[in-house]
């Protein structure tokens, strides 16, 4: 009776690990099959909420693309990388419906750019500077530029202009450095359409308001905006009474 059972007990074993051996082949056979069919590959990637970096440097640093297995995608580990990057505050890689990848992306935006000693640089919006990269940006001509004005104040106003919208922030083509009697460090702006908008810097978020601004009809058709910070608004007047408000050069003064 002893060994029947164990007879039996061997045979038993032998069918357990054969079974065993059945089943991590077939697991082993419909993974290489689901690896190697089109419902594990990546079908399309999508990037959302980008304002100024363009969407082809985007997917130039992806590790992977169009095609690629999705079972080694890993996003946690991919975002953490990307976020290396000065230009990104953030990234979430999420897989979607249809094997869609969505890269949604925050920026550390870039608000303008300089040059200085025959070098460009870009300045972020927390103030940081970067080296200047042509494939970062599809449209240039959207990004500030900041003319003569000292790297110390190019950064004070890279944060106030980090509070612009897009739609406003695109709409500055150049930055100056203007001086007040009442105010020495003052900037104008060189808007579209002919516009120009003088400001402190504290009072430059209202500039946010421009599209309104210059909306409202002027018979005389004043280019010139000024912005009063201590009342919060801005006024459209004649570019001749700006110079009015300026510090004149030394050379001018006593004549």
């Amino acid at each position: 009776m002893g060994k029947i059972t164990k007879k039996t007990k061997k045979r038993l074993s032998k069918k357990a690990i054969l079974l065993f051996i059945s089943l991590f082949i077939l697991f082993a056979a419909c993974f290489t099959l689901y690896y190697m069919s089109d419902l594990a590959r990546i079908r399309s990637i999508k990037i959302i909420n980008n304002e100024f970096i363009s969407e082809n440097y985007i997917k130039s640093i992806l590790d992977f693309e169009i095609n690629d297995s999705l079972i080694t995608l890993f996003p946690k580990f991919k975002e953490r990388k990307l976020k290396e990057n000065k230009i990104f505050k953030d990234i979430k890689i999420k897989i979607e419906a249809n094997n869609c990848v969505v890269v949604s992306v925050k920026e550390n935006r870039i608000v303008g750019h300089f040059i200085s000693e025959g070098k460009t640089s870009f300045i972020l919006g927390d103030g940081t500077v970067i080296d200047f990269k042509a494939q970062y940006i599809d449209n240039l001509a959207l990004i500030p530029l900041f003319v003569d004005i000292e790297l110390e104040k190019i950064k004070s106003l890279a944060i106030e202009f980090n509070k612009l919208s897009f739609d406003t922030l695109s709409r500055i083509s150049e930055v100056h450095n203007l001086s007040f009697t009442y105010d020495n460090n003052m900037v104008k702006l060189v808007m579209d359409e002919g516009f120009y908008v003088c400001s402190s810097i504290k009072g430059l978020p209202y500039v946010d308001n421009y599209a309104d601004i210059i909306a409202f009809e002027d018979k005389v058709e004043n280019k010139c905006i000024l912005i009063i910070e201590e009342y919060l608004k801005a006024v459209r007047i004649d570019c001749s009474e700006i110079e009015s408000y300026m510090v004149q050069p030394e050379e001018n003064k006593g004549e």
